[in-house]
């Protein structure tokens, strides 16, 4: 009883259309969603996969040749809810470094060469860019400033802050 699970077998046609239908060099005219509506309206008689289906096998990497940044835009799938209301996490997509409070201890003491602190401040981007982008990168063994873009070349204002 264990190998009597149903499992829907798809029509190897709709991956192969699909695979088509994102690596076309010009500009789509379908995308994903569509794309598998307008499949299963002319197939009425084929099993083609449901759109959520098709993003989950992409991200899991099920087909062949067609990644996640291959599309032009990626709808943002509600993530289901369990019983009680609690949401599923995701894990981070990007992995970071180590945090500065998890730094080992002999680079706070100063003792070697190569390591960097950054202090940046990124500006508003738009027509309008009150704040500037201000920048220090300083040597934590001697302390020297190595490259600072101060605010006064951006001809910030700290009154306006």
């Amino acid at each position: 009883r264990q190998k009597c699970i149903y499992r829907k077998q798809y029509d190897p046609l709709f991956f192969v259309e699909l695979k088509q239908e994102i690596l076309k060099r010009e500009k789509r005219v379908h995308s994903i969603d569509t794309f598998c509506n307008v499949y299963k309206r002319d197939n009425p008689d084929k099993v083609a996969p449901s759109t959520k289906t098709v993003y989950k096998m992409i991200h899991r990497g099920q087909i062949e040749g067609i990644k996640p940044y291959m599309l032009p835009r990626m709808i943002k799938l509600k993530p289901r809810r369990k019983t009680d209301g609690q949401c599923n996490t995701k894990k981070n997509k990007k992995i970071l470094d180590t945090s500065i409070e998890q730094r080992p201890e002999h680079i706070n003491s100063r003792e070697e060469k190569g390591h960097f602190e950054i202090d940046a401040v990124k500006g508003k981007n738009g027509k309008e860019k009150k704040i500037p982008k201000i920048q220090k990168i300083l040597n934590k063994r001697c302390r020297k400033i190595l490259n600072y873009r101060s605010a006064e070349e951006y001809h910030f204002d700290n009154t306006t802050a």
